[in-house]
């Protein structure tokens, strides 16, 4: 079963990156990696379109994973809280990972992806004078909890 996860893996990641061609946190690198809002060790959402974002490699890394409280608040501000709480609920969830389950996973994305309309509206750099995801990171935001 393990070619087959890997299988299902590459298809969401190339999904994500074609759904979001520009960094959903920053708006201004082009996307590089997809990453997974509910921890894709969790199986009930690891293969859902709606649990990914297309990011920037400096947003994913040292936006990202080194700073996660930052990360979970720019997550929520880009799908918001409802989604956000949703996906965390879902992934809670045990699913049956077998060999069906993947291939049904499978399905459901090229079906999905199939309906998505890739012209997603992008927004423009956060502020004025930020010219790219470096200074995103050397001159962080406030975060309000």
């Amino acid at each position: 079963m393990l070619p087959l996860v890997a299988y299902a893996d590459a298809l969401w990641g190339e999904i994500i990156k074609k759904r979001d061609p520009i960094c959903r946190i920053c708006g201004m690198e082009p996307t590089t990696e997809a990453h997974h809002i509910a921890h894709r060790g969790n199986f009930a959402t690891r293969y859902l379109l709606k649990n990914g974002l297309g990011l920037g490699p400096i947003c994913h890394h040292q936006n990202g994973h080194d700073r996660p409280e930052y990360f979970e608040s720019e997550i929520r501000r880009v799908i918001g809280d409802e989604l956000y709480n949703s996906l965390m609920e879902m992934s809670r969830r045990i699913v049956k990972r077998n060999r069906l389950f993947i291939l049904d996973q499978i399905e459901n994305m090229k079906r999905d992806f199939a309906l998505l309309e890739i012209e997603i509206p992008l927004r423009e750099g956060r502020e004025e004078g930020w010219d790219s995801c470096r200074d995103l990171y050397q001159n962080p935001p406030r975060i309000y909890v």
